[in-house]
């Protein structure tokens, strides 16, 4: 298993030093070493209670000692072999590698102070010893961890050959991007025969020529060639290198830290103690009611499947900006938190709100309150599963309810703005940050001493953004060589504040037990009940919900504020996603005018910008300005939108044709599909980019798949989306997932047993999904009610869809001859879904939480009026619900905690009254359990799953 490009930290650290004292880095050395300390015992533990032989190797040992510089000052800290050494349960066997003398000398002092233990000391060349390590065991008995940090471009492609041939070393690579970008100058004339020696070296080919660098458009004076210039990005280079590196092993590439894990790295180097840590008596019901009131972010789309002229805007840096506005930094270091009674306040203020008290920046300090509400066709987020979908969604919608819920103060003065009329007040809770916690302090971005950043006197959110504007500044100034670079800089700060503003407060972990446990459930209002689950969510280090879900819920009132500035204006918009929102000219408008009026929408939120360098809060994003000769211009062009639905869309201007030239498109829903076929096979018949696929925010099949999309939408076929002549559609619809939960790993039980080790599908290999479909017509029994009688079909008896799956092979045709995970029967070719029949309705996916958003309707959805009949409680979305749409859904897969006390009484006689109208053999069908079963449940001899809760309340109507 190979530890992939840490591409955050590249980003950010400044790199080591290589001089003997082995002194280098700063705060990210220590997160590194951090991380790797966990994993070395981690593995331990894993194999602990098998037989294998457990060997550390370090490449790059140094001498076991780093000092590092945090904040101006030196500090000591244990280098990867001291930690190695050190880590319970131990390794069997220690491999140090090091070439440098003063080094070594250090190095073999450390090994004496552990006579017991097995250690190698290998004063060689790392590439050399690497090589002969991996010959020198057969690798049945032995696994190991190899720690990879080089200084520089030392390492070999031939040496990663030989370690993943070996299918028993896990790697932990900090791949040298610096270094890499150095090597690759801006002109090819600058590439002397050392640095390409150097790239071939480390990449293993010579295709870093072709895909680097083109040639130079623009020629010498003489009109000859001006030579070969680099054409990528930082992004584009990062992403060659991660190709490169997927033909060495079957490892999946991802991040060792994650956004949220650098988020939480920075609030850890402040000295910000985690909130529960803080308050741990913090009372659970209260933290109940908090969760209830957690929605995330708004997704929606207004105006379906029609080509409508837009302008697209977006928030600068929403979730930091929000943040800002409402000071809560102050509850991120503070030691906890208090409530005190608002709800006088809140009733008077949600009477008279009007647009233009939100307008006042000062205004939002305010808004740290949870409100309990009586809802009657008021407009709030309504979690729910719309239509047929198989998992939770949310939608804005109308909500009447006769049982209070509760929610943030945001969204009560969204609903009033957007309806005019107050939410009915049960009661408010204002929420205060205590004092600011002990020690506290400074930390230096990146370890730059101007990147100072002082917990204490700073708003660590605004100094973030003023830092990246500073930044993006000097990129439009900044000499060729040194621009991107820059660019690197601002957007690793984007990322940083990005990560610190939302990520860490709202992490959960699942945790699968072997067997089922009894857990206490807290929900937003009636007292906790018992529930037995087999997955247990565990907050992560910097859980803080209030955090969250004031911070969402401040998001979406941004975007509510912009709604009713639209319709105000006289506009229309087209779609919202969680910071930015297309807004949507009438078709009796003149484009003028629809112009002028967007721009006073858009410049509305400019007295509420909270950051140094004043400017547009909502932006009018790149996509809307005309390119000229490849560069893009100050000049507005008219934009196009044609969305499907949430998160589903394509901008796009029209030529002097009338074609359609796409600006950005998404990817969503075509994601976990390998692509069916690479850029250089792509039809001759579709214009390529105008601009870069990266800044059009999809791959090249991607991209001509949304074209066609668009361009039979604009001849007025829009249901009628040809997909003749896009290559690779007639092979197997393939999606790659990683193994990285036992639930997957599960479904190759049966594969792995009787295969050694490095042959069977391991935790964290790559593994291959395929949809299913069946062989040929299967009727639907007869004793099965269909839905226009009854909302639910019997899981049991509807006939079984392939669930195939397959090890990972580069070569889908060859993977495709896979097995049911259900059954472990070998499935059909012809039971596999071709790229054709995946692909074929993609254009007319439904926006169901929204009337007029089925699959053939076009034009303006409607918010629908959901009605409450009962609340089920649930876990926090899931992280992968595509990945369990087209893997198809477990039962658990979404953590579901079924239903409160008072609403299982009601739902309880309900049931009851069906079953004597229905007969319980037939409702039992219905459900999808035994009668049996039903009538254990009839009788309170049995309480039933969550997930068979909502069958009941599907049914029991």
């Amino acid at each position: 298993m190979e530890k992939p490009i840490n591409r955050d930290a590249d980003l950010l650290d400044d790199g080591e030093s290589s001089n003997d004292q082995h002194s280098f880095g700063g705060v990210w050395t220590r997160i590194k070493l951090e991380a790797l300390e966990k994993y070395l015992a981690a593995f331990n533990t894993a194999l602990s209670k098998q037989s294998f032989t457990r060997i550390y190797i370090d490449a790059f040992a140094g001498t076991g000692r780093c000092d590092i510089k945090v904040d101006g000052a030196n500090e000591a800290i244990d280098g990867s072999a001291r930690i190695a050494l050190a880590a319970i349960p131990s390794f069997h066997k220690f491999c140090f590698i090091e070439l440098q003398s003063r080094k070594l000398a250090a190095l073999n002092a450390l090994c004496r102070e552990y006579p017991s233990k097995s250690i190698e000391v290998i004063p060689r060349d790392a590439n050399s010893a690497l090589k002969d390590l991996c010959s020198q065991y057969q690798w049945k008995s032995e696994r190991a961890v190899l720690f990879l940090d080089p200084f520089g471009m030392q390492v070999e492609w031939s040496t990663l050959e030989a370690i993943a041939k070996t299918g028993a070393i896990d790697v932990w690579y900090l791949f040298p991007y610096s270094a890499l970008y150095r090597q690759a100058p801006k002109n090819a004339d600058a590439l002397d025969a050392d640095k390409v020696a150097s790239l071939t070296r480390v990449l293993g080919t010579d295709e870093w020529r072709q895909v680097f660098y083109v040639q130079n458009p623009q020629p010498d004076l003489f009109g000859d060639s001006n030579g070969d210039v680099r054409d990528t990005d930082h992004h584009q280079m990062l992403e060659f290198v991660s190709k490169r590196r997927h033909g060495l092993t079957e490892t999946p590439v991802h991040r060792i830290y994650s956004e949220a894990s650098l988020g939480k790295a920075y609030l850890k180097a402040m000295g910000i103690q985690p909130w529960q840590r803080q308050q741990p008596d913090f009372p659970p019901e209260m933290l109940g009611i908090i969760m209830s009131t957690y929605y995330g972010g708004r997704s929606e789309v207004h105006w379906r499947r029609e080509a409508v002229p837009v302008l697209y805007c977006d928030f600068l840096s929403m979730y930091p900006t929000v943040c800002t506005l409402m000071g809560l930094w102050r509850t991120v270091i503070a030691e906890g938190i208090d409530s005190i009674d608002a709800t006088d306040w809140v009733r008077d203020c949600l009477q008279s709100i009007e647009t233009a008290h939100v307008q006042d920046a000062d205004f939002w300090t305010a808004l740290a309150v949870l409100v309990q509400v009586e809802p009657e066709a008021d407009i709030f987020p309504v979690r729910a599963k719309y239509g047929q979908d198989a998992s939770f969604t949310i939608g804005l919608n109308q909500l009447t309810s006769e049982r209070p819920l509760w929610y943030t103060l945001a969204d009560c003065i969204a609903s009033k703005l957007l309806t005019g009329k107050a939410p009915r007040i049960v009661q408010a809770l204002r929420f205060n940050p205590k004092a600011p916690q002990n020690g506290l302090r400074p930390v230096s971005i990146a370890g730059k001493p101007h990147y100072h950043v002082n917990p204490v006197t700073d708003d660590f959110y605004r100094r973030l953004i003023d830092l990246r504007r500073t930044v993006k500044d000097r990129v439009k100034t900044a000499p060729s060589d040194e621009r991107e670079a820059l660019d690197a800089e601002q957007l690793a700060l984007k990322i940083l504040a990005n990560a610190t503003s939302y990520g860490s407060f709202v992490e959960f972990n699942v945790e699968e037990q072997e067997e089922c446990v009894t857990a206490l459930c807290y929900g937003p209002s009636e007292p906790a009940f018992s529930v037995k689950v087999h997955q247990i969510e565990k907050p992560g280090t910097y859980f803080h919900p209030l955090l969250a879900t004031l911070i969402t819920g401040a998001a979406r009132l941004m975007l509510a504020i912009t709604e009713r500035l639209a319709f105000d204006a006289g506009i229309d918009w087209a779609f919202c996603d969680t910071d930015s929102m297309a807004l949507a000219k009438p078709a009796v408008m003149a484009y003028k005018d629809f112009l002028s009026r967007a721009q006073s929408v858009q410049r509305w939120f400019d007295p509420l910008n909270p950051y140094e360098q004043k400017g547009p809060l909502l932006k009018i994003e790149d996509a809307n300005y005309r390119i000229t000769a490849g560069r893009l211009t100050e000049t507005l062009e008219p934009l196009y939108c044609w969305a499907v639905s949430s998160k589903r869309y394509a901008l796009f201007n029209l030529d002097a044709n009338g074609k359609p030239v796409l600006r950005k498109a998404s990817a969503h829903g075509l994601g976990h599909l390998l692509p069916p076929y690479r850029e250089h096979t792509a039809p001759l018949n579709i214009p390529s980019p105008l601009i870069s696929l990266s800044d059009i925010g999809v791959e090249r099949w991607q991209y001509d798949l949304w074209y066609r999309i668009v361009e039979t939408g604009l001849k007025g076929m829009p249901d009628q989306v040809s997909l003749v002549g896009l290559p690779g559609l007639t092979t197997p619809a393939a999606s790659r997932y990683a193994a990285t939960t036992p639930m997957l790993l599960r479904w190759f039980k049966t594969y792995n047993e009787g295969k050694p080790y490095r042959q069977q599908v391991r935790p964290f290999n790559f593994l291959l999904a395929f949809q299913g479909q069946r062989l040929f017509a299967e009727p639907i029994p007869n004793d099965i009610p269909m839905l226009s009688d009854k909302p639910k079909l019997s899981r049991a008896k509807l006939p079984h869809l392939p669930r195939a799956v397959a090890p990972y092979s580069r070569d889908i045709e060859t993977a495709a001859q896979c097995f049911d995970r259900s059954t472990g029967q070998i499935v059909l070719r012809g039971q596999l879904k071709t790229y054709g029949r995946a692909l074929a309705q993609y254009h007319l996916h439904p926006e169901a939480k929204f009337l007029r958003g089925g699959y053939t309707d076009r034009g303006r959805t409607i918010r629908r009026h959901v009605y409450v009949t009962m609340i089920t409680l649930i876990g926090k979305e899931a992280n992968r619900w595509e990945e369990q749409f087209y893997l198809g859904m477990e039962a658990g897969a979404q953590v579901e905690y079924g239903i409160g006390g008072e609403d299982w009484g009601k739902m309880s006689n309900k049931l009851r009254l069906t079953a004597k109208s229905m007969g319980q053999k037939h409702l039992s069908a219905v459900i999808g359990i035994s009668s049996r079963q039903l009538r254990d449940i009839l009788n309170k001899n049995a309480v039933p799953s969550p997930r068979t809760q909502n069958d009941i309340s599907r049914a029991a109507v």
